[in-house]
């Protein structure tokens, strides 16, 4: 005698996309970083070696924001492990400069919307 079990249940499990805000979730998932050229410098102290990609505003979700938005900046090594240290004076005002630029172009209210901090 053949017993039939059960069928496991599907459970889908949420990606960290799925808390986004949906305005904010673009169609294409993945996001390429622009490689830094011979043309890119350092922001902070200009150098031209081993540059990397840093974006603005840290954490799962607000690292997709900052790549959807632009929110991003080449920096050496040395200055991009200065970056990551916990408040660090280059890293609050970068976020300070990004904030001022974005809400050239548009309203205080959406860049709060968006990142959820005052940086100014």
């Amino acid at each position: 005698m053949i017993t039939s079990f059960p069928k496991p249940l599907k459970t889908k499990q949420k990606s960290y996309l799925s808390y986004l805000k949906p305005h904010l979730i673009k169609k294409s998932r993945h996001i390429r970083n622009k490689r830094p050229t011979q043309d890119d410098f350092c922001y902070f102290c200009g150098s031209r070696d081993g540059l990397s990609t840093h974006e603005v505003y840290p954490g799962t979700a607000n690292k997709r924001i900052s790549q959807l938005n632009g929110f991003q900046v080449k920096v050496c090594r040395d200055c991009h492990d200065e970056l990551q240290q916990y408040k660090s004076e280059k890293a609050e005002q970068l976020k300070a400069d990004t904030q001022r630029e974005y809400e050239l172009t548009h309203s205080h209210e959406a860049f709060m919307k968006l990142i959820g901090e005052n940086y100014l």
